[in-house]
């Protein structure tokens, strides 16, 4: 990736391990929310044992398998009987006491199996540079070079936009992206996704398999997440256009139907089966979709033509600079109908982008690039090479 303001390769991916430099086995991620992981406040052991047995029934079956999980805060509260506060800091706290204990349980269930585990702890920030994306990387990679099973969770004892924003569907999909999966799990309460709210609408009907997820037009609205929980279905979703533009499967599977994901993996219907887009983006770019987006660029249709057409995009063809970001931050490319089209690294920020639509200057600066995203450093999402468009989940 090329920093256009200085003309170097300032934030360059060095070359690291890939999970087909591990072995040729394929590569499954798994993510449990916390609505799986508990009941009533109580830990669900029972449902924490039946995936640890799943994991390695995958490995002895040849699978490479990362498991990312939810519910540091959740087993926080339950262990000082207290509730989830309103306030950042107290979910920092609990999310320490927590975490602790939410890896004991995991680490004693895939003992008891012999199956060696090991914490990764990321935040956005972890994945913000090439440099700190790489190591990430590596790390998973020699983990599961050793048979040792990653189960990782965002750490959120020191994140802050994490905990107000994020959630680890979108988490785990940047997992996979990271280490080149080919499949996706997201277990949680529900069978899969549906046309309709299946809570208000009796006559909804699971959608088994979404071959474009660019074309899918669904409601939503049946789940926001759990009480302890962050995320909901249009998180899924969002995870699922970032894994499908990263080339991986994605699944949206009952936990409680979680023994069915190896006939999923042999092709049966279960759950929601998003396809992969059939030319996924390169590898260098998997970490464009990976960083996490600090704003949003809105562009006219000519723009979007251009930046599909694998253009730049200049100044003319933005309508509005929404967020605050900075040089080489990641954006939301958004066309003016609300959709998502892709995300690119910037050239200059958001504040000097607003100041010179304002003043309805052709250029930003006379000394820097014209260029506001260069088109090596834009990611689309979509069929084709870096091509095509999404519906944003937001």
């Amino acid at each position: 990736i090329v920093s256009q303001r200085s003309g170097v390769p300032a934030m360059a991916m060095k070359r690291v391990s890939s999970v087909a430099e591990v072995g040729t086995q394929p590569t499954v991620v798994l993510k449990v929310g916390t609505s799986s992981l508990l009941q009533d406040g109580e830990p669900r052991v029972e449902m924490l044992a039946a995936l640890v047995r799943e994991t390695v029934t995958l490995r002895r079956s040849g699978h490479n398998v990362v498991v990312v999980t939810s519910g540091a805060v959740g087993f926080g509260c339950q262990r000082l009987g207290r509730e989830k506060g309103p306030q950042v800091v107290e979910k920092q706290a609990l999310a320490a006491v927590g975490q602790m204990r939410l890896m004991r349980t995991w680490d004693d269930l895939f003992s008891m199996l012999g199956q060696h585990c090991g914490q990764v702890l990321l935040t956005a920030a972890d994945l913000s540079s090439s440099s700190k994306y790489a190591n990430a990387r590596n790390t998973v990679c020699q983990m599961l070079e050793w048979g040792v099973v990653p189960v990782v969770n965002e750490n959120d004892t020191v994140a802050v936009q994490e905990l107000k924003f994020g959630d680890n569907d979108t988490l785990s999909a940047q997992v996979a992206a990271l280490i080149g999966a080919e499949w996706l799990f997201l277990l949680t309460d529900v069978d899969g996704l549906y046309d309709k709210n299946p809570n208000a609408d009796p006559t909804a009907k699971l959608i088994s398999v979404v071959d474009d997820i660019n074309a899918l037009c669904v409601d939503t609205s049946s789940g926001t997440g759990s009480k302890l929980g962050t995320g909901g279905m249009a998180t899924k979703l969002q995870a699922a256009r970032i894994a499908s533009a990263a080339g991986c499967k994605t699944v949206i599977l009952n936990s409680l139907k979680m023994s069915q994901m190896h006939a999923v993996l042999d092709g049966e219907e279960v759950g929601t089966l998003f396809m992969p887009h059939a030319k996924p983006v390169r590898e260098r770019k998997r970490w464009i979709i990976a960083l996490p987006p600090r704003g949003r660029l809105v562009i006219d249709p000519g723009a979007a033509a251009a930046v599909q057409d694998r253009k730049s995009l200049f100044l003319q063809g933005i309508k509005s600079v929404e967020g605050e970001f900075m040089v080489d931050d990641a954006v939301r490319l958004m066309d003016t109908d609300g959709a998502e089209i892709g995300r690119a690294l910037v050239n200059y920020g958001a504040a000097e982008m607003s100041r010179a639509l304002a003043d309805g200057a052709g250029e930003v600066s006379a000394d820097g690039p014209d260029e506001m995203c260069h088109r090596g450093n834009i990611c689309l999402f979509g069929s084709g090479e870096d091509a095509g468009s999404v519906a944003s989940a937001d």
